[in-house]
C-alpha cells in the first residue's frame, strides 16, 4: 500500500515501522470490509448480524456520500446486482458502476458542485414510498461532499473555513455544519418515507454516529432509519498489533482516540516511549489529532505531529515514528504523512532545514520533502482518520 515503502526502509526500525503501518492499511481495505460485513442469500440480506427480507421492498436505491463511498457502491452492486433499482454516491474517487451514478465532490472544502449533487440525492429520496429501501453508505469526508446549506453558500464557506483553521475538534466544526444545514443531523432522512439502512465507516474519534459525516441518518425520534458500523480505528490496530508480534516486537496500543494539537502530541507520544522500560517496543495509536493554522504553509496533521517529534526522537537510539492518513491524504498534502527516526533531526541540519520555522509557518510538507520523508499511499478508497506506531529496536 505504501508506494516509496523501499525508498523509505533505510534502518530496520524504519522497514518495521513502514510494515506494521502496511498492515493497518490493509486491513480496512474497503473490498474487504463490505464483503466480510455483508451476505446476500435467496433474497435475505445479512448486514453483520441484521438480517434484512428484499421481499418486502418494491425498490432498492443505493445513496452516498464520503471518501469511502464510491468503493462501497462498487461492492454492494456485486452484492446486490440488478436488485438495485438506481442510485447516487458523491464522492472524491470517481468510478463508473452499472446502476448507481457517482459524482467526484469537492474536499475537505464544498462547492457547488457538492450542493448540485446533494440536491439530486434529495430528488431521487423524496419521491420515495414506505415500501421503498434506501442504503445509504456512509464515510469520512461526507460532511464536505454531502451539502446543501441554509444561508447563503458564502457565508457558510466563511464560516466553516474560520472553524477548520482554528483548530476546532470534529465535535465542534460539525455541529456547525448542522445548524447551517439542510441534510445534516438527521434532516437527510427526514426528507424520505423509505426505509434507510445507514452503512458507516467511522472516522471519528469514540465513533459517535451523530458526528461521522455530520449524522444525516443520526437523530433521535428516526423511526426509518437504521444505522450500522462497519468500520473503526480499533480494526486497524488490532491488525497493527498483530503484525508487530510476528515481526518479533511486543505492541501496546496506547489509544483509540488520540487527540489534541498535532505538534505536541508528537512530543507527548516520544515522552510516552522514554518512560517505556526494554526494547522491541511497538507503541500503537489511532484518532485525530488537530492543527491551529496560523501560517501559509502545505501540510497536514500528521506531518506536522511527525515534525514536532522530530528533536525529541533525535535523543533516542535505534527509534522511528510514523503518522498517516488512513485516506492517503494528510490535510493540504497529497502525501499520507510522514516517518521520522532519530537520524532525521541531524540530516535536517545538514540541509539547513530549520524545523521550528517551518513549524511555525504550518509547512511541515516541504520540510519533509526536502528531508525525503513523505509517505505516499495515493487514495485508498476507506477512511478510519488517522493511525500510527513508534519502533524502539
Amino acid at each position: 500500500m505504501i508506494k516509496n515503502f523501499k525508498e523509505l526502509s533505510s534502518t530496520p526500525s524504519r522497514r518495521k515501522a513502514l510494515q506494521i503501518i502496511d498492515s493497518g492499511l490493509e486491513s480496512i481495505n474497503t473490498e474487504k470490509v463490505m464483503k466480510n460485513n455483508i451476505k446476500l442469500k435467496n433474497s435475505t440480506l445479512t448486514i453483520k448480524n441484521k438480517k434484512i427480507n428484499l421481499k418486502k421492498f418494491k425498490r432498492i436505491v443505493i445513496i452516498g456520500f464520503g471518501k469511502a463511498s464510491s468503493l462501497m457502491g462498487k461492492e454492494i452492486e456485486k452484492i446486490l446486482s440488478n436488485r438495485i433499482d438506481t442510485g447516487i454516491i458523491i464522492s472524491t474517487k470517481e468510478l463508473n458502476l452499472k446502476r448507481i451514478k457517482v459524482i467526484k465532490g469537492t474536499h475537505p472544502m464544498p462547492s457547488q458542485k457538492n450542493i448540485n449533487a446533494t440536491k439530486k440525492i434529495i430528488g431521487l429520496i423524496s419521491n420515495l414510498e414506505k415500501d421503498d429501501l434506501v442504503i445509504c453508505l456512509v464515510s469520512g469526508g461526507g460532511s464536505a461532499l454531502l451539502c446543501y446549506p441554509n444561508i447563503p453558500f458564502k457565508q457558510y464557506i466563511k464560516t466553516i473555513k474560520k472553524a477548520f483553521l482554528s483548530g476546532k475538534n470534529i465535535n465542534t466544526l460539525n455541529k456547525l455544519r448542522k445548524k447551517y444545514s439542510h441534510v445534516k443531523g438527521g434532516k437527510l432522512a427526514g426528507l424520505t418515507k423509505a426505509k434507510i439502512i445507514s452503512l458507516i465507516f467511522s472516522d471519528v474519534v469514540g465513533d459517535d454516529l451523530a458526528t461521522i459525516a455530520s449524522g444525516s441518518t443520526v437523530k433521535k425520534g428516526l423511526k426509518n432509519t437504521t444505522n450500522i458500523l462497519l468500520l473503526n480505528n480499533q480494526v486497524t490496530l488490532e491488525a497493527m498489533k498483530k503484525k508487530a508480534l510476528s515481526l518479533g516486537l511486543k505492541p501496546i496500543i496506547l489509544t483509540n482516540k488520540l487527540k489534541g494539537e498535532a505538534r505536541v502530541i508528537g512530543k507527548r507520544l516520544i515522552k510516552t516511549l522514554k518512560n517505556k522500560k526494554g526494547k522491541n517496543i511497538a507503541l500503537l495509536f489511532a484518532g485525530e489529532t488537530t492543527v491551529t493554522v496560523k501560517g501559509n504553509g502545505k501540510g497536514g496533521r500528521n506531518q506536522e505531529l511527525c515534525l514536532g517529534a522530530i528533536e525529541d526522537i533525535s535523543k533516542l537510539k535505534n527509534t522511528a515514528l510514523i503518522s498517516i492518513g488512513s485516506d492517503g491524504m494528510d490535510g493540504t498534502s497529497n502525501a499520507a504523512g510522514a516517518i521520522v527516526d532519530n537520524n532525521s533531526f541531524e540530516k535536517a541540519k545538514t540541509l539547513n532545514l530549520d524545523y521550528k520555522k517551518f513549524l511555525k509557518d504550518n509547512a511541515s510538507h516541504p520540510f519533509f520533502k526536502k528531508t525525503n520523508e513523505l509517505i505516499f499511499t495515493g487514495l485508498t478508497g476507506s477512511n478510519v482518520a488517522d493511525f500510527g506506531v513508534i519502533i524502539r529496536k
